[in-house]
């Protein structure tokens, strides 16, 4: 299918994150991994590409998407044959919760290779749906063959206290960037997460280009909040270089719909 006679948000997707040039994708960060990656599956499908979405932890078993579950050697005829986007997961259901358990960084790459052109959609970390996280010391988990890091912070966390409710593992949160709990989150405390040496970025390897994806922009309002973080993230020079940053709604069917054609800001 010509890229041009597309939905014109699935365009956007394939344009804005550079998908058909991907090998391995990882999704770092808050809420809304899962969503973006399965819509960047649908992009890729429509385009007459191949994705293959696992995680490198744990992961929800989205709806409408098969699921592929053992070891790679089994996994492997499947993945193979199978025509159109899949789940991959080294153990099924875990004990009192819906969540699957992925695969080791090692075996991820080989996952990649299984499926010949196709790109690998990772969830790396975890963040309980909140827009903000602060990462443990064994987060996230990247694998080698990854080329592509997406980190996601939600919009809607600005003007909000911190708490349990906003920021996954707020404790933390507050330790390593000097706040205290219920103290309003402002456009530098997120700009602050790809400044700090243990922020989002601290453990993105430099073969890894790095698109921050900013999510719950609605409206007018919001927008003009993800252009002030990009002032405040130019002006304090992140972490590591930032390839583009990209805003969405992250909402309804085409989860893109609204805003990410016009929300390509580059951070040097």
């Amino acid at each position: 299918m010509n890229a041009r006679s597309l939905d014109p948000c699935l365009r956007d997707l394939l344009r804005l994150f550079e998908l058909p040039d991907r090998k391995a994708v990882h999704f770092i960060g808050g809420g809304g991994k899962t969503t973006a990656m399965l819509a960047m599956a649908k992009a890729l499908e429509s385009a007459g590409r191949s994705a293959v979405i696992s995680t490198s932890t744990r992961i929800e078993v989205p709806r409408g998407i098969p699921l592929l579950v053992g070891r790679l050697e089994r996994l492997e005829p499947e993945l193979v044959t199978h025509p159109g986007p899949v789940l991959a997961v080294a153990a099924s259901y875990l004990e009192q919760n819906t969540k699957v358990r992925g695969f080791l960084p090692e075996e991820l790459d080989r996952l990649q290779s299984l499926r010949p052109g196709a790109t690998l959609l990772v969830e790396a970390d975890g963040s309980a749906g909140r827009p903000v996280k602060a990462h443990a010391e064994y987060e996230p988990v990247l694998a080698p063959c990854a080329d592509l890091v997406v980190a996601v912070v939600g919009i809607e966390s600005l003007g909000k206290p911190i708490g349990d409710h906003t920021v996954h593992r707020s404790d933390l949160f507050c330790r390593r960037y000097g706040k205290t709990p219920g103290q309003v989150l402002g456009v530098q405390d997120l700009a602050a997460l790809f400044v700090h040496p243990e922020g989002y970025l601290a453990k993105v390897p430099e073969r890894c280009e790095v698109i921050v994806l900013v999510t719950g922009v609605f409206d007018a309002v919001r927008r003009d909040r993800v252009f002030a973080l990009a002032e405040v993230m130019n002006r304090n020079r992140p972490l590591r270089p930032i390839h583009r940053l990209v805003m969405a709604e992250l909402l309804g069917p085409l989860p893109f719909a609204a805003g990410v054609g016009r929300a390509a800001n580059r951070v040097p």
